[in-house]
């Protein structure tokens, strides 16, 4: 099950979640929109493992630290791609859709 769904805004579509220690929270976006996503980190779920996401397919590699953490990428093509930590130990999926996106 996803996570959680992006909003989208004025042609933006945004989308927050949270860190924690051991597990990456899923997402589902919309293809061909812009997104801004953040990642919140606190000082207590921020390790030498979960600091650093990896996410392949967009060559995205984005050093965590504590507060709030910005990744943006326009998602090219629907499907489901996979995104880890720097060591491939936790993983998750950013899922894809055509849209619009619909409220669960």
């Amino acid at each position: 099950s996803i996570d959680n769904q992006a909003k989208i805004n004025k042609g933006i579509q945004y989308v927050t979640t949270s860190l924690s220690s051991g597990n990456y929270q899923s997402i589902r976006i919309q293809k061909g929109v812009p997104l801004q996503w953040i990642i919140r980190a606190t000082a207590r779920d921020l390790n030498g493992c979960n600091n650093e996401i990896i996410i392949t397919a967009y060559g995205i590699q984005k050093k965590l630290k504590v507060g709030d953490n910005l990744i943006e990428f326009t998602p090219k093509d629907r499907g489901t791609i996979p995104y880890s930590c720097w060591m491939g130990m936790i993983q998750s999926t950013i899922e894809i859709v055509d849209g619009p996106l619909k409220g669960k």
